[in-house]
């Protein structure tokens, strides 16, 4: 009889400890919150150093993203690499679990050259970060123009090139095209947030895409078919951009064929545009 009961005392003692181990009962153990993953974003990839610029100095703004997303999870911002400094600072997310910074280039006793500046965003332990390049005020942009996939025997080719508004004066462009002779190396002008619509064909006065014999050029995906040279007015605040316009581009094939359109038709989203800046090579 004792012999049986010290085996339920036993018994009991373990079911005890199995019971305390894995916390039930509410044995007052503690469990660490999980960590969201997060992204860092930033609307610009590049901007002016022109922190000595008392009045309006280019800022980038900079969101940290968490997913899903929620609100009212502790964000902090710091700069691991670079002389910048953060302002408006976001110190929690969003109802849609975003929370922004700005950031800009600090004032340098010395010539503001060019910087690649890293801000890092921490909540809850997890960390994303995003770089960020300043450059000087560049003299010019080289500004090329490709297509994403390959198009035979392309003849003529329209397209919209539209600079933003941040260009505060008119400018010309030269136009180097590739595969042809330059005839006029001057087309414009472009200015300030206006669409200027060009069309590349064959003959004595116009920029060409082909030779001067049939057929014409099979592009190279994401090789230039046009660079534009764009002087860079000296008084503007932040970086011009350059994107193509509203107009739906239009490229056929060479005139030895009958223009017939390419197929499936170009559309924007097999543009790419690229910017170079002088200050910025």
């Amino acid at each position: 009889m004792n012999k049986r009961l010290g085996g339920y005392v036993t018994l009991a003692a373990v079911i005890f400890l199995l019971f305390n181990g894995c916390g039930g009962g509410g044995g007052g153990g503690s469990t660490a919150a999980a960590a969201s993953p997060m992204t860092m974003t930033s609307d610009k990839a590049i901007a002016l150093a022109n922190g000595n610029d008392p009045v309006s100095p280019e800022r980038v703004t900079l969101t940290a993203a968490t997913t899903p997303p929620a609100s009212g999870i502790p964000i902090s911002f710091v700069i691991t690499a670079g002389t910048g400094s953060l302002v408006n600072a976001a110190a929690a997310t969003n109802a849609s679990g975003l929370a922004t910074v700005q950031l800009r280039r600090n004032p340098l006793s010395g010539v503001n050259t060019r910087e690649d500046i890293t801000v890092k965003a921490t909540a809850n332990g997890v960390s994303a970060a995003k770089t960020v390049r300043f450059i000087n005020l560049p003299a010019q942009a080289s500004v090329s123009i490709a297509l994403n996939r390959v198009i035979q025997d392309l003849g003529v080719l329209t397209f919209d090139l539209v600079s933003s508004a941040t260009q505060s004066a008119p400018q010309f462009m030269l136009v180097t095209p590739v595969g042809a002779a330059i005839t006029f190396p001057r087309i414009g002008p472009l200015g300030p947030g206006t669409q200027n619509t060009y069309t590349i064909s064959v003959g004595p006065t116009t920029y060409s895409l082909m030779t001067t014999v049939s057929p014409g050029i099979t592009t190279i995906v994401n090789g230039d078919l046009l660079t534009f040279t764009y002087n860079i007015d000296p008084t503007i605040k932040s970086l011009p951009t350059f994107a193509l316009g509203t107009t739906t581009p239009l490229a056929v094939t060479s005139l030895s064929t009958g223009a017939v359109p390419v197929a499936p038709a170009v559309s924007q989203t097999d543009f790419v545009v690229t910017t170079v800046f002088s200050t910025d090579n």
